[in-house]
């Protein structure tokens, strides 16, 4: 948050993706003349984007789509106690899932992801329906969430892209709160 505030105050232009995010800005101080709601640019490149097919994309993973298919994104919370918390909860709750594959990629390198991507890695190794991807890069990562059931985690993309490509989001605890949340996207507390 720090360096997300300090960049919007070194900045004189501002793009904000939404009303309530223009509010913000300008009640941080900002010359109102100089913030612009242009929506959610990310969302906008979706119109024209060259997803990768269900079948390049089980090439690229070495994987088997199932019948049932999620994509899975953790990164850090607040504090160590709410991190480890979230992710222990939603792994005893993944591990309940059958004939679905869980599609997981690393948390962003914010404190505590360290953590997140060990206990993913072990959850993997003892299930024969989930794999770990360190990094998809964007063009499969969101080819992956259109060809998806559903996304699980508390990755903005769960909250942005999601509802574009018509498919459902569970957003577990605090991070990205203040977002405004689509019908499509479930928030929850990161309990079993």
């Amino acid at each position: 948050e720090s360096l997300r505030h300090s960049i919007t105050k070194m900045s004189d232009i501002h793009f904000a993706a939404n009303n309530k995010f223009k509010k913000r800005i300008i009640r941080m101080g900002e010359n109102p003349n100089n913030v612009y709601n242009v929506g959610a640019l990310t969302v906008e490149n979706l119109n024209n984007f060259n997803f990768v097919n269900k079948k390049n994309l089980e090439k690229i993973l070495n994987v088997n789509f199932l019948e049932k298919n999620l994509l899975i994104t953790v990164h850090p919370e607040k504090s160590l106690d709410i991190t480890k918390k979230l992710i222990n909860n939603l792994l005893y709750s993944l591990k309940k899932l059958n004939n679905t594959l869980l599609i997981f990629t690393s948390s962003n390198p914010d404190a505590y992801s360290n953590l997140i991507n060990q206990k993913i890695k072990r959850f993997v190794k003892g299930s024969k329906n989930s794999i770990y991807i360190s990094n998809l890069g964007y063009k499969n990562y969101i080819s992956c969430m259109k060809i998806c059931d559903g996304v699980i985690g508390n990755s903005s993309s769960g909250i942005t892209e999601t509802p574009k490509l018509k498919v459902g989001s569970i957003n577990i605890g605090q991070r990205q709160e203040g977002r405004p949340l689509s019908r499509s996207i479930i928030q929850v507390f990161p309990d079993k």
